[in-house]
């Protein structure tokens, strides 16, 4: 299985308004820096685990969420999960089928006020 990290190098609508979106999930404490998008594929591993598949998913996903905290915290950053986002949005941003790859989670990392 391969992962990979994808950036949306042409900026468009919809990535704008993901970035305003993030903002507003953060109750506009703060400027969007760096908003990571998570994404997974169902089918890959629903075919395995069938019934759990959305379950282990999500848990995929908290995991993630906790290296990335502690590796903030650790960096002197500020990280925030976002429980917000805009499935459509970010599949029209990154020209994905919503039906074969899907948003799980959101991500805002930025820097802290001084």
């Amino acid at each position: 299985m391969v992962h990979t990290l994808t950036k949306l190098c042409n900026a468009n609508r919809y990535t704008g308004l993901i970035l305003k979106q993030a903002e507003n999930s953060a109750a506009k404490h703060c400027q969007a820096q760096v908003v990571i998008n998570l994404t997974a594929r169902f089918s890959r591993l629903s075919w395995k685990y069938n019934s759990i598949a959305y379950a282990l998913m999500l848990k995929d996903v908290g995991a993630l969420y906790q290296t990335m905290y502690l590796v903030a915290t650790a960096m002197d950053l500020a990280p925030c999960a976002l429980g917000a986002g805009h499935a459509d949005w970010l599949c029209q941003a990154a020209g994905l089928n919503y039906l074969e790859e899907s948003p799980v989670g959101e991500f805002l990392l930025g820097s802290k006020r001084i």
